[in-house]
């Protein structure tokens, strides 16, 4: 089928209605047009959108409400705020755990809502934000697909309260938002690439533009997997162009062609390295310099790249919802579902409705679409059914991500596509189609209740399984389809009103199931109960620092205080929950459960002061002092935490006259040897310039922190002789040194640390964090140029308008 079109119609779904005549349904939003101009009816539909995400996330209006996430964090976006100045935004600061460092970019459009809004408020409203974008943003690309209103409204709706998208809320998932919004109007322009269309240039700049931002926003492998899926329609649309253009041009022209689009994709792709150069440089040097946790074989590596792999027995959850496998908080670890399930992939019995009406519409793309929301199923399945996974596996970067479940978005996002579709076929149709179209709601009432009676067999012998969770699929199917075949009913069809308010009900019906669905996923708490009023975090504030803390063992309450409430005091961690981490931080702690590293030789090195147990620590050979005890009560039990003191407490920053020199693989024994003394002796792996022998005279010093900030801390020292200033922080090829203004050689010390020479005296020493700059300024000029390409782009539209209808403009 040629890949050409005639000029941009407004909407071909209303010429054909024009065209057939008396035999045509209208469109309801043509019925409408007769009282609202089509400007209107567009605003009101985005005005739709903007109504649904502001109810789902409607607790962001109370003041004292946050965002309840796993991984959601305050401590992150009060970082932002306290420092950034100006233009000035850090891209770098040291991790929560033990100072490793991580470099992160601010340049994602939730940069404003970070310095606008309180930190306690931003995720609730960011996630607003970005669920209106995604509605809007999918609204759009239908709409330029061709399609009617209503469609649009549907598969906007279902895109935007995907409940694999808007669940993710409860884990935290704040760069998943970001980026996913971003993907419908990547593929508009992306699309537009693809047919004959004017401005073929400036749509691919804008393509490469928002596939950057998309990947600026964060969630890399989501992104990734948009560019697949886009390289997969780019080849089977160049490939059905190819055949098709042989009637018009023959074979040359149609390589021809398809060799100017291979242009514009390439050109797409560069334009959004360039963009998102920030986050790639990070991404690739973070990569590179940390390893995947646990890995030590391709085994391993398999192990680690499909954990959190889809069931194929919860396939069932996209028609029903999770639910029908029992309670999500309760009994998480029975056959089938994942250990931890705090999210739903529930797509919308009304959305499956449409999208299996669209598969039989005549639209050229819905094959593609169909297919690629199988094949994504399919990749999802990972470790429970290996080939299509091992497919993807083998492409670059892929060994690095660990989360096939995420290729159900790719199946969602198709699925709210081919909605559109066919709710667009089901309003546009001719009568003559009603047999059809009513033969496609039978037979698809029919699958449902085959799924249904296969879901009874499957989960038949689970206590856990809810019954009553299928009865709100079935009568929102039921409604749903019930309002459809009105809409098609010639006397109703008379009554313009009738059939908008039928199509109302749908929507209502469409809209309300996915966020009743999702709604027990977005939850809320203060956050003074929880940063402020804690009286564990009170006594951790009050203590003189800097230090760090290390827990004895875990429960959910400290582990919540350790990565999320001491982060937002400041206050550093040495306990790892990363899933890649550097490979010395790695090799320490294998060293600690090896026994070739003493638990007190690591609190010494790690600057550890404080110990948290959720349980009182048995006698142990390291020297511990009761600090303080937290909770009483069996009503506290889940909050309770005994607090010790290590006596052997180093400083962050200390000095020392005696240093050993030692190979890599030899520092960790060097450390370990039973005469070292680490408050006398630091272990390097380059020779100073000292001498190896100290003075025989007694030495005395002072190391004072004058300031600290992310990139940035300044120490004074006063030294008796020529010494070694030790920083107990992580180091990193990118900290520089300065010696009362003259540049120092930072070493390595005690495997993970760093530590300079310093003069006899008093000194100001400082340690200064220089990122790479040319990234940084790539995505800052990318971000002026897509700004000045919309303006200019809506500047000349305006301007060409006014030629066209001037009486108009006047």
């Amino acid at each position: 089928m040629p890949d050409s079109q005639p000029s941009r119609p407004t909407n071909v779904r209303e010429r054909a209605s024009t065209v057939a005549g008396k035999e045509a349904l209208a469109d309801f939003p043509a019925r409408s047009r007769a009282i609202f101009s089509p400007a209107v009816l567009s605003a009101g539909c985005i005005l739709l959108f903007a109504v649904s995400s502001a109810y789902i996330f409607r607790g962001a209006w109370n003041p004292f409400n946050t965002l309840d996430g796993a991984d959601l964090a305050i401590f992150f976006p009060s970082f932002v705020r306290k420092w950034t100045h100006a233009l000035f935004v850090p891209r770098w600061f040291p991790h929560y755990l033990a100072g490793i460092p991580q470099q992160f970019q601010f340049l994602s459009h939730s940069l404003p809502l970070m310095l606008a809004i309180p930190p306690h408020r931003l995720y609730a409203f960011q996630f607003m934000l970005d669920t209106f974008l995604a509605g809007a943003f999918m609204f759009a690309f239908l709409r330029d697909q061709h399609i009617g209103r209503f469609g649009a409204l549907v598969g906007g709706l279902a895109f935007q309260l995907s409940n694999g998208f808007i669940t993710s809320a409860s884990q935290g998932f704040a760069w998943k938002f970001d980026t996913v919004c971003w993907v419908p109007l990547f593929l508009l322009f992306f699309s537009r690439l693809l047919d004959d269309s004017r401005r073929k240039l400036t749509d691919a700049l804008f393509a490469g533009a928002v596939l950057g931002i998309m990947f600026l926003g964060g969630e890399i492998q989501l992104a990734y997997y948009v560019c697949l899926f886009a390289f997969a329609f780019f080849a089977a649309r160049s490939i059905l162009s190819i055949f098709g253009e042989q009637e018009n041009t023959g074979l040359i022209g149609g390589l021809k062609s398809a060799g100017r689009r291979s242009f514009l994709a390439a050109l797409v792709v560069m334009i959004s390295i360039a963009f998102a150069a920030e986050i790639f440089h990070g991404y690739l040097t973070y990569s590179k310099n940390n390893e995947n946790v646990g890995v030590a074989s391709e085994a391993d590596n398999w192990r680690f790249a499909t954990e959190f792999s889809f069931a194929p027995k919860e396939t069932l959850s996209l028609v029903f919802g999770g639910d029908i496998f029992g309670d999500v908080y309760a009994a998480r670890e029975y056959e089938g579902r994942q250990v931890v399930r705090e999210s739903d992939d529930y797509l919308g019995i009304a959305v499956l409705m449409f999208a299996f009406v669209g598969l039989f519409s005549d639209r050229k793309n819905r094959v593609f679409f169909a297919v690629a929301a199988g094949a994504a199923l399919l990749i999802s399945f990972g470790k429970y059914f290996p080939p299509p996974y091992r497919l993807v596996y083998m492409l670059p970067i892929m060994k690095g991500f660990r989360n096939p479940h995420k290729w159900l978005f790719i199946t969602s996002l198709c699925v709210s596509i081919l909605a559109g579709m066919g709710a667009d076929y089901w309003m546009s149709a001719p009568a003559s189609k009603n047999r059809k179209l009513v033969a496609l709601v039978t037979a698809f009432a029919g699958l449902i209740c085959l799924l249904l009676l296969v879901g009874v067999a499957v989960n038949r012998n689970r206590n856990e399984m809810h019954l009553a969770a299928f009865v709100r699929p079935l009568v929102i199917l039921g409604v749903s389809a019930l309002a459809c075949l009105l809409i098609r009913i010639k006397e109703i069809s008379r009554y313009p009103f009738a059939r908008v308010a039928l199509a109302a009900v749908i929507l209502a019906a469409l809209a309300g199931d996915l966020a009743v669905n999702a709604q027990p996923f977005i939850s809320y708490y203060d956050p003074r109960a929880h940063y402020i009023e804690d009286k564990l975090v009170q006594w951790m504030n009050s203590q003189p620092g800097p230090f760090r803390v290390k827990l004895w063992s875990e429960s959910h309450y400290l582990k919540n205080v350790v990565t999320k409430v001491l982060p937002y005091h400041e206050i550093d961690a040495v306990d790892v929950i990363m899933s890649r981490r550097p490979k010395r931080y790695t090799d320490v702690f294998q060293a600690l459960r090896d026994r070739r590293l003493s638990l007190e030789r690591f609190f010494e090195v790690m600057n550890v002061k404080y110990i948290l147990s959720p349980a009182p620590i048995p006698p142990t050979a390291v020297p511990l002092r009761p600090a303080g005890f937290f909770g009483s009560g069996a009503s506290t039990e889940s909050r309770t935490c005994y607090a010790y003191e290590f006596e052997n407490f180093l400083p962050r920053a200390y000095a020392v006259e005696r240093y050993e020199v030692r190979e890599e693989n030899n520092v960790i024994d060097a450390l370990n040897a039973a005469d070292f003394d680490a408050r006398e002796t630091v272990v390097l792996e380059k020779q100073p310039t000292l001498p190896s022998e100290p003075a025989a005279d007694v030495f005395s010093w002072s190391v004072d922190e004058l300031s600290r900030s992310p990139h940035r801390v300044e120490l004074r020292a006063q030294l008796s002789k020529p010494a070694i200033v030790v920083m107990n922080d992580f180091f990193d090829e990118r900290w520089r040194a300065q010696v009362d203004g003259q540049q120092a050689e930072i070493l390595r010390a005690n495997y993970l640390m760093r530590a300079v020479v310093v003069p006899e005296g008093t000194h100001t020493v400082t340690f200064a964090y220089a990122p790479r700059s040319w990234p940084f300024a790539l995505t800052l000029a990318g971000w002026c140029g897509v700004i000045l390409l919309a303006a200019w782009v809506g500047v000349t539209g305006v301007t060409k308008t006014k030629r066209a209808y001037p009486d108009a403009a006047g």
